[in-house]
Formats: structure tokens, sequence, C-alpha cells
């Protein structure tokens, strides 16, 4: 019996620990939505790739600033990016679920 109750108690550890992890990775994505250039990088690699130099002049940020909103959408698992000589090339990681949160949002806010 002593037996059965510590093979519980560890696998319930096991299990509060997998969802502290799920939570934070949730709000980590949650708060990386919360500056609205990056919902713009997002909205515009929902319509094709874009290099960094792109979103330069989309967002008129500088070069670094644009780099670490890319970095933290990377971090979070929305983008993905590539190196193309010296270019940076950005797309979405997972469109058809990135399109679904959009909606969802969409939906929430009305």
């Amino acid at each position: 019996m002593n037996d059965e109750r510590g093979r519980w108690m560890f696998e319930r550890k096991i299990e509060n620990a997998l969802q502290r992890i799920n939570a934070k990775d949730v709000a980590a994505l949650f708060k990386a939505l919360t500056e609205p250039r990056r919902i713009l990088i997002l909205k515009e690699l929902q319509k094709r790739e874009h290099c960094v130099c792109d979103f330069v002049e989309i967002l008129g940020l500088s070069q670094p600033a644009v780099s670490h909103h890319i970095s933290l959408l990377s971090r979070v698992g929305l983008i993905k990016t590539r190196k193309e000589g010296t270019k940076v090339i950005c797309s979405l990681k997972d469109k058809e679920n990135l399109d679904r949160l959009f909606q969802i949002a969409e939906k929430l806010i009305r």
C-alpha cells in the first residue's frame, strides 16, 4: 500500500509539472501576441514569406528592433527563419493553426 501511494504521489508530481510547463508555454505565446507590431508581422506572413528587411520598411523600425520581434515570435513557435545569403527569410511555422487562432480571437472580440 505504501508503494502504491508513493507511486501515485510521484505520478501526480509529474502531471502537475507537465501542466505548469504547458501553462508557461501558453502564457509565453499570449504574451508574444500582446505587441501589435508582432500581430502585424504575423498577418503579413499569412500572405507570404518576408525578409527581415521587409519588416524594417513595413513597420518603420530599426533592424535590431525588428530582429527582436522576429526572435521572440520564433522562440514561442509561431514563425521559422532561414538564411538566404545575407538575408533572413521569415515564414509561418503553422499557417493553418495561426489562421484558426486569429479566427477565434475575432469571434471572442465581437
